[in-house]
């Protein structure tokens, strides 16, 4: 056990962490739990269904029809600032002169950057920030098109990076003006909203969204949704009920030192790190809705691309609705005292029938078999879509063989999985889809009592990653990931989704693709 000083347990109790949980981080960190042992990926008809065309319709109309009834809201992550998207051009900056001249010669020798930073200045008037840059430089005396004809490319990025310009590296992801329509720009908040108001309108036009934030970040989203709102609802029908929360400090983590205690600043204080995206499990818990979609920030098309995405995920609420309610129909007969052992066994049977899902070897510890089946169809449930895999980095659907060896479905990252591990490396890379974050959830019983969804975190999933603080390295915990550990104990569901679904912003430069760009000339 750690010897926690007086001033260690204040500040543990002002971060809202108990000793209890201060000791399981520093035992997780001390002695890593093993990685999630894949027994092969989910592929179609073996955990992940595809839809067909009649199958598509019919899930569109019954979503249709529980929509009107306000049965499902919108959640997005978006407390990321953009220093990821920009670095490319941060690190360019900062490495040799940003001018044409230099940009050409490093380009014909095969400089990837280079050729992407000339591409970036030949088309800037395409991208949705085009606008805002003009007048910031009008601002500081400076004329855009000037600089872009004499080739004098520094000015230009400074102005777009850093203060007293637009300081866009600094600024929220969900702030930056991603599309540009004519004479007016869209931020990727926008473009949700928008996306709320062609999909989950109630039948009196309200469009309910969550958005989680930093704290730091708190006026400037406020300011923005206030404009938005008021500008929206003036073109429209729809009416937006916006809620703004904040990653709890309670779900910070600790991280150890070079000797393996825990890290601290020159005063001898304890450091505490946010605990990664897993923490919004409890932002989720808040959440008002019965069905619940999530999906990131940043993939986001502009208004013409996005029709393809919009109507895969009204297949997706019409399916989750099918399948919750399924669920609770067998609950209910499950509940009635008449039901007999001959009839819980048929429930097993359809239900791996059905859902492709094994319930008797998830619950091999139950002697009960009506406990059994009570206990796996009351939980959160999911319906996860995944596309092609085209090779992008992160995560994909598998089925995970537990200690107590059950296999269920998961969301499983390449940081989870031990590659040295010959077996599991090639059970990762034999993945034939991929996750673009693109799901929903249902989060009610048919009480209409949410679910404590603390109770189905796998906390062996946690992530510990080696990083650098003050020049040192550091060992670091992440909690279980929203859509991988957090979600590990809920009912999942993976329906393969066209690949146009996915628009991604990862760096500035994908704003360059034509599912970005409203004039694609």
């Amino acid at each position: 056990m750690t010897p926690w000083s007086d001033q260690d347990l204040s500040q543990m109790d002002k971060h809202g962490i108990s000793l209890k949980e201060a000791n399981r981080q520093i035992a997780l960190l001390s002695f890593p739990p093993a990685p999630p042992l894949l027994n092969r990926p989910a592929t179609l008809r073996d955990g992940v269904q595809k839809l067909e065309a009649f199958e598509q319709e019919d899930l569109i109309q019954g979503f249709e029809t529980n929509r009107k009834e306000g049965l499902f809201e919108k959640f997005v992550p978006a407390s990321g600032a953009a220093s990821r998207m920009f670095f490319e051009m941060d690190k360019a900056l900062r490495e040799f002169p940003i001018n044409r001249e230099e940009l050409r010669r490093r380009a014909q020798e095969g400089a990837y950057e280079a050729k992407k930073l000339l591409d970036f200045f030949e088309r800037i008037s395409q991208v949705g920030f085009y606008l805002e840059l003009k007048q910031t430089l009008s601002r500081q005396g400076l004329n855009l098109e000037d600089l872009l004809e004499k080739g004098g490319y520094t000015e230009i990025l400074q102005c777009l990076l850093f203060e007293p310009g637009l300081g866009y590296s600094q600024r929220p992801k969900g702030l930056i003006p991603f599309h540009l329509y004519g004479g007016q720009s869209k931020t990727a908040v926008a473009e949700h909203l928008d996306e709320a108001g062609r999909l989950i309108g109630d039948g009196n036009g309200v469009c309910r969204v969550h958005f989680t934030i930093s704290p730091e970040h708190e006026e400037w989203f406020k300011n923005h949704l206030t404009f938005l709102k008021k500008k929206m609802e003036e073109k429209s029908d729809k009416r937006f009920d916006v809620f703004c929360s904040f990653q709890k400090a309670s779900t910070d983590t600790l991280a150890l030192d070079q000797d393996g205690k825990p890290l601290r600043d020159w005063q001898g204080k304890l450091l505490f790190r946010p605990g990664g995206h897993g923490a919004l499990i409890e932002n989720l818990s808040e959440t008002r809705a019965f069905f619940l979609f999530i999906k990131n920030i940043d993939n986001v098309a502009v208004e013409s691309g996005s029709l393809t995405a919009i109507r895969w995920e009204k297949i997706m609420g019409g399916l989750i609705f099918q399948r919750k309610t399924q669920a609770e129909d067998w609950l209910a007969e499950l509940g009635r005292p008449s039901v007999s052992p001959q009839r819980a066994q048929e429930i097993c049977e359809e239900i791996k029938k059905y859902w492709g899902l094994e319930v008797l070897a998830q619950f091999n510890g139950f002697n009960n078999l009506l406990q059994a089946l009570r206990a796996f169809l009351d939980r959160p449930m999911r319906v996860c879509g995944v596309v092609p895999n085209t090779g992008e980095p992160g995560g994909g659907p598998f089925w995970v063989r537990s200690t107590n060896g059950e296999c269920t479905l998961q969301i499983v990252e390449s940081s989870q999985v031990n590659l040295d591990d010959p077996g599991q490396k090639k059970i990762f890379q034999a993945s034939t889809h991929f996750n673009p974050v693109d799901m929903v959830c249902a989060l009610k019983n048919r009480g209409n009592d949410s679910y404590d969804l603390k109770k189905f975190i796998d906390p062996h999933m946690a992530f510990l990653s080696r990083k650098s603080w003050q020049g040192k390295e550091i060992l670091a915990l992440e909690r279980p990931g929203l859509w991988n550990g957090a979600m590990a104990g809920w009912i999942t569901f993976f329906v393969e989704i066209p690949l146009e679904t996915f628009h991604p912003v990862k760096t500035v430069f994908d704003l360059l693709k034509p599912s970005h760009l409203e004039n694609k000339k």
